[in-house]
C-alpha cells in the first residue's frame, strides 16, 4: 500500500502497537474517517513474505488475532457483536472457495480464538456454511465412507438414501413356482382351474430393492413421504385419478420424460422406460393356491431369506464389470495366474474373474473333481484354465507340482496363496491337541513357500512374477483363540518380507492381504459367523485382483491398521479389549467337540462384531 506523506502526518502516522498485524486496515479507517479516499492501483506489485514453516505461519496467524482485537478496541464503531458490520471479507477459512463477487486476500480457520474470525459474510448468511466446523466434520466423514469402503469394516450400509415409493410389486422365486405347479398338476379334481402363484401380500418396491441392498452390503434407502403420508389427511379424500401418485407414474411412463430421463438411468444399466413399471396397481387373489397348497409344506419364503444367494450367485457368475477394467485386462490379459484352493470361495472365484480379464487360471487344489467343475465353467465362458490336482499339505506332491507347471506352462506370471486352514480353539482346549497347530503351520506356511521356492527358478528365468498372499487381519490384531491360524499367517508375512528384498531385483515381487472375515466353507463349522456381517467371496476376489494389477507390498483394512497401531501404542489396553472379546465369544461347539448349541450372549457377540467387523473373534 502506498500514502502520500502530508496525510499519513495528518493523522499522525501509524499507531505503533500495530506491531505484528492490522496497521494497513487501521491506517485506512482513519483516513478515511478524515475524508481522504483510497484508490487502487491495477499497476501495483503486492509482494507478499513466505512462510516456510508451520511455526512460522502460526506466528503469523496469532498475529492476525492479535491485531484484531486492537482494531476492536480502537474502531468500536465498525464492530457489532464482534463482528465487523461492513460487507464482505477479508478472511476466508478455505481458499478455494473464492468467488468472484468477494475477494478475500487471506486465510485462517474458523471459530479459533488465535485466528481471524471477527469478519461477517454479510447478509448472505448461507454462503458461510461451508465454512462452518459442522459442515467440515459431515464432509470429511462423508469422504472417509465414500474412500474407505468395504476394506474398512466401516462400510456405507448404515447411511440411509433417499428414496420415493415406488408402490408395490410382487416377487417369488422359481423354486417355489416349480415346487407349486408340480403339486398342484397332481392333485386330483384341480384341472381346469386357474392358481395365481403369487406372493399373498405383495411388497413395496422399496422394501424389494433394500433386500438386495442389504445382501450386497450397500447403503439401504428410507422413503420420508411414503404411501402413509400421500393417502392420509385430505389426499385420501382425493379419487384415486387425481391423487399426486398418479400422476407421477403418468409422467414415469410418458415417452418425452423417459427420452429425458434416459441419458442419466441408462449410465446405471437402466432403461428410462421401466421407471413406468416398477410398481403396479393389480392385486392377485391367490386363497385358492393356498388352499391347495396346505399341507404340502409348499409356501412363498420371506425375500431376506435367499436374496444373499442371489445377490450372491450375481456377483459370482454373472457380473462382468471386472473383465470391463481396461487396467485388469491390460495387467492379466494372456497371463498365467497359479491359484491355490481354487475349487471354492474366495480361490474358485478369482478363477472366474482371472478368466473374465483375459488370464489364464491355473487351478491348484485337493480336489480334482471340483476343478474340472470350475474349468468347465470358464470354458463354457470362451476362457481358458488348466487344473493341476496337489495336496498341499504334502511337501513332496508340492515339489512334484512345480516341476511338472515349469514343463508345461509357458510362464507362471502371478501366484496366489489362497488355500488356507483355519482353526478356532482356545488355548485352554489345545493341550492336547498340538497336531492343531502342526496341520495348520503345514499348508498355511510350509505348502505355501515350497511352492513359491519351487516356481521362483521359472520366474527368475523370466525376470518377472509377483506372489499374492492370503494373509489375515487377525495378524494387525490378534484376536483370541487363532493362535495357530495366526501364527501360520504371520509366518508367511515374515518370509516374503525378508525374501522380498533378495527378490526385487529378479522381477519378483509380493503383496500381502490381510483379509477381513470372508463368508467361504471355511468359517463353516462355527454357526454364529452366520450373523456376523463379512464379505463375500466375490468382493475377497476383487482384493486379489487389485493386489496382481497394482501391486502394492500390502493390502490392509483401516480397521487392521487401527488394530495394528493399538498393539503398538497401547499394548496393555489392547489386550484387555481382547480379553473382554475372550469371554464374549466363547468356543465354538464345534472346537469342544459338542453338538451345536446356541450362545448365552448373543446380542454381546453381534454387537462386538458390528462395531470391529471382519475380525475373526
Amino acid at each position: 500500500m502506498a500514502f502520500r506523506r502530508d496525510a499519513l502526518l495528518a493523522i499522525d502516522g501509524f499507531n505503533p502497537v500495530y506491531v505484528r498485524a492490522g496497521d494497513d486496515v487501521d491506517i485506512c479507517w482513519r483516513l478515511q474517517a478524515r475524508g481522504g479516499r483510497i484508490g487502487f492501483a491495477p499497476a501495483a506489485l503486492v509482494w507478499h513474505h513466505h512462510r516456510d514453516s508451520i511455526q512460522a505461519y502460526w506466528r503469523q496467524q496469532v498475529g492476525y488475532g492479535e491485531g484484531e482485537t486492537w482494531l476492536d478496541a480502537h474502531h468500536p464503531e465498525k464492530f457489532l457483536a464482534g463482528h465487523m458490520v461492513w460487507h464482505g471479507r477479508i478472511y476466508s477459512p478455505l481458499p478455494f472457495l473464492r468467488t468472484a463477487a468477494e475477494r478475500r486476500i487471506n486465510t485462517g480457520v474458523w471459530g479459533t480464538a488465535e485466528f481471524p474470525s471477527v469478519y461477517s459474510t454479510g447478509t448472505r448468511g448461507w454462503r458461510y456454511l461451508p465454512h462452518t466446523p459442522v459442515w467440515m466434520a459431515v464432509t470429511l466423514v462423508l469422504l472417509l465412507i465414500g474412500n474407505i469402503g468395504p476394506l474398512t469394516g466401516m462400510d456405507a450400509a448404515w447411511l440411509p438414501l433417499v428414496g420415493v415409493d415406488l408402490g408395490d410389486t410382487n416377487v417369488v422365486p422359481v423354486d417355489y413356482v416349480a415346487k407349486a405347479m408340480d403339486h398342484i398338476a397332481h392333485r386330483p379334481g384341480l384341472d381346469g382351474q386357474a392358481f395365481h402363484l403369487v406372493n399373498p401380500e405383495p411388497q413395496p418396491v422399496v422394501d424389494v430393492v433394500n433386500a438386495f441392498c442389504a445382501a450386497a452390503g450397500a447403503p439401504r434407502f428410507a422413503t420420508p413421504v411414503d404411501r402413509g403420508v400421500t393417502r392420509a389427511g385430505p389426499l385420501a379424500l382425493l379419487p384415486r385419478a387425481v391423487r399426486p401418485s398418479t400422476y407421477a407414474a403418468a409422467l414415469a411412463r410418458n415417452g418425452i420424460v423417459q427420452s429425458v430421463l434416459d441419458p442419466l438411468t441408462s449410465q446405471l444399466g437402466i432403461p428410462a422406460e421401466v421407471l413406468g413399471h416398477t410398481g403396479f396397481a393389480p392385486v392377485f387373489d391367490s386363497r385358492r393356491t393356498e388352499k391347495a397348497l396346505a399341507g404340502s409344506g409348499i409356501g412363498v419364503p420371506d425375500l431376506e431369506s435367499y436374496a444373499r444367494t442371489l445377490w450372491g450367485y450375481w456377483e459370482e457368475h454373472l457380473d462382468d464389470s471386472c473383465g470391463r477394467d481396461a487396467d485388469n485386462r491390460a495387467a492379466l490379459q494372456g497371463k498365467h495366474v497359479v491359484i491355490t484352493g481354487a475349487s471354492s470361495g474366495i480361490g474358485q472365484v478369482t478363477a472366474l474373474k482371472v478368466a473374465q480379464c483375459g488370464g489364464i487360471p491355473v487351478l491348484v487344489a485337493r480336489g480334482k473333481d471340483k476343478l474340472e467343475e470350475t474349468r468347465a465353467v470358464i470354458e463354457s465362458r470362451g476362457g481358458t484354465a488348466h487344473v493341476y490336482p496337489c495336496d498341499l499339505s504334502d511337501l513332496d506332491a508340492i515339489d512334484a507340482l512345480c516341476v511338472q507347471m515349469a514343463a508345461e506352462l509357458p510362464s507362471v506370471d502371478f501366484v496366489v496363496n489362497n488355500a488356507g486352514r483355519s482353526i478356532r480353539r482356545s488355548l485352554k482346549l489345545s493341550h492336547d491337541r498340538f497336531h492343531d497347530f502342526e496341520r495348520t503351520m503345514q499348508l498355511n506356511y510350509f505348502g505355501a513357500i515350497r511352492l513359491v521356492m519351487g516356481l521362483i527358478p521359472a520366474m527368475r528365468e523370466q525376470r518377472r512374477g509377483h506372489i499374492v498372499n492370503i494373509s489375515s487381519i487377525g495378524v494387525q490384531t490378534n484376536p483370541p483363540r487363532f493362535s495357530a491360524y495366526v501364527a501360520s499367517k504371520a509366518a508367511l508375512d515374515s518370509w516374503s518380507n525378508v525374501v522380498s528384498s533378495e527378490l526385487v531385483g529378479d522381477g519378483i515381487t509380493f503383496t500381502g492381504i490381510h483379509m477381513p472375515l470372508v463368508r467361504t466353507p471355511m468359517i463353516a463349522p462355527t454357526k454364529i459367523y452366520d450373523k456376523f456381517p463379512t464379505i463375500s467371496p466375490a468382493q475377497a476376489a476383487d482384493l486379489v485382483i487389485r493386489a496382481m494389477v497394482e501391486r502394492p507390498h500390502e493390502i490392509n483394512t483401516a480397521l487392521g491398521n487401527a488394530g495394528a497401531i493399538a498393539h503398538t501404542v497401547a499394548p496393555k489396553l489392547a489386550f484387555r479389549v481382547l480379553n473382554m472379546a475372550y469371554h464374549v465369544f466363547p468356543d465354538s461347539a464345534a472346537a469342544r467337540g459338542q453338538a451345536g448349541e446356541g450362545g448365552t450372549r448373543e446380542s454381546e457377540q453381534i454387537m462386538l462384531a458390528r462395531i470391529f467387523k471382519g475380525v475373526h473373534w
